[in-house]
Order: structure tokens, then sequence, then C-alpha cells
């Protein structure tokens, strides 16, 4: 039954927490019941070929999900169990960080006394920026899904989909819940990283400036974008490959390369560039950066590992 498991486990992908089990539980033994039959009027097991009829006839796996309750009006009721979860996760993830920055702000201005006046806002995340980066998401995530419906739905592309492409059942693969939450949490991190420094050329990735500030935020971009592109993937193809598992490992390489680079600039240069900043914080940043390049290498050997592995 190993075709079995393979799509329920994409179908569970696409329910809702609280009735997932019963759900899955339920369509196991309905495609049991039926493959049993037709083995039974047949005298033989199921070739590749007539279960690749079978489960497509039965349906695309978010199609399925929309059966079992998910319904949407703003998109079509076959991608809506996505859409809601992705909105859902976003909203959550907008008022985590909102907080996350309101406290930080009151603990650097109670400890470096570096943002007593506007506080949040000066990290570009005050209320009604938080409120603004939310609906706009929104918005463009909604049209996303417009788009989708387009080429997905209406083209007809869920209907022609093929069985062969589920993934193993026991196949590591990342959930429906962290791929978008760490999709949006990088999406919002590469916001900020443009709000503290929107200037990016390869004078600035090669250190000239002899900023590391400057320099390390322009390498942080380049992981950002890559580590996005692979979590977006992820939300549609949620098993790991070596493709990127190798992605993941391109851009821990880029960035540990990004903060040697800062490493090795001389941190005078920092205090004549910001003279407000203190002292005892640039060295707490220095060994933050060590840290960071530690915890990079040792990224990339697990992630080199889990490659080899997959041989």
């Amino acid at each position: 039954m190993n075709w079995i498991d393979r799509y329920v486990a994409e179908i569970k992908r696409y329910l809702p927490a609280k009735n997932r089990d019963d759900v899955a539980e339920e369509l196991q033994s309905l495609l049991e019941e039926e493959v049993l039959e037709l083995e039974a009027d047949r005298e033989r097991p199921l070739t590749d070929a007539e279960w690749h009829d079978l489960l497509r006839e039965f349906g695309h796996p978010m199609q399925v999900a929309t059966r079992y309750g998910a319904n949407g009006a703003l998109v079509s009721a076959a991608l809506y169990p996505l859409y809601r979860k992705v909105v859902t996760y976003l909203l959550a993830a907008t008022a985590l960080i909102y907080v996350v920055a309101i406290v930080w702000s009151i603990v650097a201005d109670v400890t470096w006394g570096v943002m007593t006046e506007q506080r949040a806002v000066n990290l570009g995340f005050g209320f009604s920026e938080a409120w603004s980066f939310a609906v706009n998401w929104l918005v463009f995530i909604t049209l996303g899904f417009h788009i989708a419906d387009r080429y997905l739905v209406n083209a007809g592309t869920l209907q022609r989909w093929n069985p062969d492409s589920l993934p193993p059942a026991m196949a590591e693969r990342e959930t429906l819940l962290s791929s978008i939450l760490v999709s949006i949490l990088v999406a919002v991190w590469l916001v900020i990283l443009h709000r503290l420094s929107p200037e990016f050329s390869a004078a600035v990735l090669s250190g000239e400036q002899d900023n590391r500030f400057i320099t390390l935020i322009g390498w942080l971009k380049i992981q950002a974008v890559v580590v996005l592109a692979v979590y977006l993937v992820l939300l549609f193809k949620p098993h790991w490959t070596k493709g990127k598992r190798a992605m993941i490992m391109v851009a821990d390489a880029l960035t540990a390369f990004g903060i040697a680079l800062c490493l090795s600039m001389p941190a005078e240069a920092l205090l004549q560039a910001y003279p407000q900043l203190p002292e005892g914080l640039l060295r707490v940043s220095t060994i933050v950066l060590w840290i960071w390049v530690m915890g990079l290498l040792a990224d990339l050997l697990v992630q080199g590992y889990k490659v080899v592995q997959r041989r």
C-alpha cells in the first residue's frame, strides 16, 4: 500500500490540524477498500499505471483536502487550504515580530540608550508599519493565488498531475507550518535588511568601504534570497532533495565567507563611521560574528552529511 501512504501523506499537509489524523485515517480506509475491490475483480495486484489512474481520478491532494471542509471565496476551493494556512501564519508571524521588535527596542534603550526617542520605530517596525506590512503581503499573497488559480486550476494543471511525482511516505519532509513560517520570517528579514542598508554593490560585498556593518548586510541579503527561494519551493514540494540542500549549503558558504570578510576589517573603522556606537557593543558583535561563522560551518557539515546519506 505504498502508493496510498504516499498519497495520504501529501493530503495531510493541507488538512486542518484539528481533524487531520481522522480524515487521513478515513481516506486510508476508503482507498484500501477500493483497491481491494479492484484487485479482486481483476484477480491480480494493480500495476503502477493503474495506481496512477486511480489516484488521478481521486484528485490532486489539494482538491481532496478541499472536500473535507476547506472552502473560501477569495481564491478557488482547490487552493484555499494552502491559502488559509499561508495567511494565518503571515498574521501570526507579523504579530510575533512586532512584539519582538518592541521588546528589543526597550532592551536596547535601557542597556545602551541608543533608541530613546523612537524605540521600535527606529527598527522600521512600529505598529503602523507592521500593519502595513501585513496588509501589503496579504494583497500580494491573494494576488499570487489568483494567478495560481488561472494556471493551476482553470487550465486543468491539477487534473494532469502525475502520482509518480509523490515522494516516498517516509521521505524527509519540511512541514507546511515550518515552510510558511520560515518563508515569512526570511521575507521580513530581507525587508529589515533593506531598510538598514539599501546599498548593494560589488564594492559593498568586497568590503572596500571598510564598514563591516554594511558589508555584512550585503551578504545577508544574498543568503536571505537563496533561503527564501528554497522554502518557497518546499511549500509545494515539501520533500528535501540534494538540490535543495545544495542551495542551503551555498547560502551558508557565502554567508560564512561574508562574515569572515567582515571580521578581517579593523574595528576602528566602524567606530569612525558610527562614533555613537558603544565599544562594549562592538566587542559583543565580534563574538557574535565568530559564533555565527561556527554555526554556519556546522550547518554546512550537517547538510553535506544528509546529501551524502541520500546516495
